[in-house]
C-alpha cells in the first residue's frame, strides 16, 4: 500500500507526528508541503526566508525541518517551494505541473490531505486514487466567513471518499450542513505533540509567575476579552503577569496596553524553541475565545503538561472538561474569564490536581500509533472497497 500524503506548514505540529508513527509501523508513505513567501511559519516550522527558485526540494535540504531530523525520517518528505506562488504567475503552474508528475510517479493507492486544495493545489485531484481529506475545522470560524473560501471546502468534500474530524461533538451538525452522509465520516483525533520534548528552549526562559496566552491573534481569538479580565486579576494578584505570544492585531487600546506593565506582549511568530519555553515555565494557559471548532492550542498545552482555562466553544469543552483538565467558562465574558483565573490562583492545588489528570488520564490515551493505525485500517477499508467495486463492474 503507497500513501501520498499532502501536509500543510500550518498543520505541521500534527502533520509531523502522525508521519513519523506511519514510518515506525513500516506504511509507504511520502509527503508534501507547500511553502512559500507568505507561508514559511506555521505549525512547528519556522522559517526566515525560502528559496529563491522554484523547486520540489527534500526536507533535509531545508533548514527549518533541521530541529526534527532526529525526530523524524525526512528522506521521502518534500517541500513544495513556490518562490513564485501567487496564482497568475507561469512559474507557479510549471512548479505544480512538476509536483503532478513527481505524486504520479509514486503510483499511490491513495493521497490523504491535511487541507482542501485551493489554487494550483486542485491539479492534485485529477490524480485517479482514492482520497482522504482531514477538516481541522469543521465550521469556518463566524468572524472569517466572508473569507470562508466555501465553495473550495464544498468542492473538495464532494470529491473525498473519507473526510476525516477531529471531535466527535460537531459530526452530526457537519453532516447536516454540508449534506453528507455520516458513513463518510472517519473519526480520529490529533495525538501528544511529543517533539515538544527533542527542542532546547532554556535560552528563552521567562523570569517570574505568569499566564500564557500562545497562538494566532484573530479577533474570534478574544484576546481583548482577556485582556479586559486581566485588569481585574492584577489588582488582586499584582505580582502575576500575562504573556501574549503570537503574531496578529489585538482589537484593544495599543497605548493602554503599553502602560500594562504586567504584560509581556511578543507580537509576531513565536518559534517552537521559544514556545516549549513558555509551556514550560508559565502557571496556566488561556483560551478566551468567542468562537471555535477544535484547537491545536490545547493540544500543545496538553503536551506541554500546562492546564487550561477556555470558553464553552466548539469542542472546547469536550476536551478540556471542566475541572479535569482546567476551567471552562461561558465565553464573551471578561468576568468570566476573570473568575476562572482567580480560581486557580485562589487554589493553587488545582494546577497538581489538573496537571496530574493530564498525565494519567489525557496522555496515555494520545498515543499517535493508535491514531495512525486508525487511519490505516481506514486506508485499507477504502482500497478494498475500490477492488471489488472495480470487480462488480467487470
Amino acid at each position: 500500500m503507497k500513501i501520498v500524503y499532502i501536509g500543510a506548514i500550518a498543520s505541521t505540529d500534527s502533520d509531523i507526528p502522525l508521519l513519523r508513527a506511519f514510518q515506525q509501523k513500516g506504511l509507504d508513505v511520502t509527503a508534501y508541503f507547500e511553502m512559500t513567501d507568505w507561508n514559511k511559519k506555521g505549525g512547528i516550522i519556522f522559517s526566515e526566508n525560502i528559496e529563491k527558485r522554484d523547486a520540489l526540494i527534500c526536507a533535509n535540504e531545508i533548514k527549518a525541518f533541521e530541529p526534527y531530523k532526529k525526530y523524524i525520517d525526512l528522506s521521502k518528505i518534500f517541500i513544495i517551494n513556490a518562490f513564485h506562488g501567487k496564482r497568475y504567475q507561469f512559474q507557479s503552474w510549471l512548479l505544480w505541473l512538476k509536483v503532478l508528475k513527481h505524486i504520479k510517479s509514486e503510483k499511490p493507492d491513495l493521497i490523504h490531505y491535511a487541507w482542501p486544495q485551493d489554487k494550483q493545489g486542485k491539479l492534485l485531484y485529477r490524480i485517479g486514487c482514492p482520497k482522504i481529506i482531514t477538516v481541522h475545522d469543521p465550521f469556518v470560524h463566524k468572524t472569517l466567513s466572508k473569507t470562508s473560501g466555501e465553495s473550495i471546502r464544498k468542492k473538495a468534500f464532494k470529491l473525498a471518499d473519507k473526510l476525516v474530524l477531529l471531535n466527535s461533538s460537531q459530526v452530526s451538525e457537519f453532516c447536516k450542513y454540508y449534506n453528507i452522509q455520516s458513513s463518510k465520516i472517519l473519526l480520529n483525533k490529533m495525538g501528544e505533540f511529543d517533539y515538544l520534548k527533542e527542542i532546547d528552549s532554556d535560552s528563552f526562559l521567562i523570569k517570574g509567575e505568569y499566564l500564557l496566552f500562545f497562538g494566532q491573534i484573530q479577533y474570534h481569538k478574544g484576546v481583548d476579552i482577556l485582556l479586559k479580565a486581566m485588569e481585574k486579576v492584577h489588582k488582586k494578584y499584582p505580582g502575576i503577569k500575562l504573556v501574549i505570544a503570537g503574531k496578529g492585531k489585538i482589537d484593544y487600546n495599543q497605548e493602554k496596553i503599553n502602560k500594562m506593565d504586567y504584560v509581556i506582549l511578543r507580537n509576531e511568530f513565536i518559534s517552537v524553541p521559544e514556545l516549549a519555553a513558555l509551556l514550560k515555565n508559565c502557571l496556566f494557559a488561556i483560551c478566551p475565545y468567542r468562537d471555535a471548532t477544535q484547537s491545536g492550542v490545547v493540544q500543545t498545552a496538553f503536551s506541554a503538561n500546562v492546564p487550561l482555562v477556555v470558553t464553552a466553544v466548539g469542542a472546547l469543552p469536550e476536551v478540556v472538561k471542566n475541572d479535569i483538565f482546567g476551567v471552562v467558562v461561558e465565553p464573551n465574558s471578561s468576568n468570566a474569564i476573570y473568575e476562572g483565573i482567580i480560581k486557580i490562583l485562589n487554589d493553587t492545588s488545582l494546577l497538581e490536581l489538573y496537571k496530574n489528570n493530564i498525565n494519567k488520564i489525557w496522555r496515555p490515551s494520545m498515543k499517535w500509533d493508535v491514531i495512525a493505525d486508525k487511519y490505516i485500517d481506514c486506508y485499507k477499508e477504502i482500497l478494498e472497497n475500490e477492488k471489488e467495486n472495480k470487480i462488480a463492474i467487470r
